[in-house]
């Protein structure tokens, strides 16, 4: 359970996914997490591999969200 749990961790807050949005490079974060970070940086890649991207190609991953829901409802 504790490495499926850090999988699925935002690497910029280090919790579990708040509302999971993915860039076009497949990387996920929080919504807020990734606005947040453009906002800061100013820079419109992706924290993790630096490949540009823009604010209209962050999307909603509803699988992941999905995913966390239900590990929240079984984990201790």
């Amino acid at each position: 359970m504790d490495r499926l749990a850090q999988e699925m961790r935002c690497s910029l807050c280090f919790d579990l996914f708040d509302d999971p949005h993915s860039l076009p490079c497949q990387h996920s974060f929080c919504h807020e997490c990734i606005l947040g970070c453009f906002r800061v940086t100013s820079v419109m890649q992706c924290p993790l591999c630096k490949a540009p991207t823009w604010r209209r190609q962050v999307t909603q991953n509803h699988t992941l969200a999905a995913i966390v829901q239900a590990f929240r409802e079984v984990a201790p």
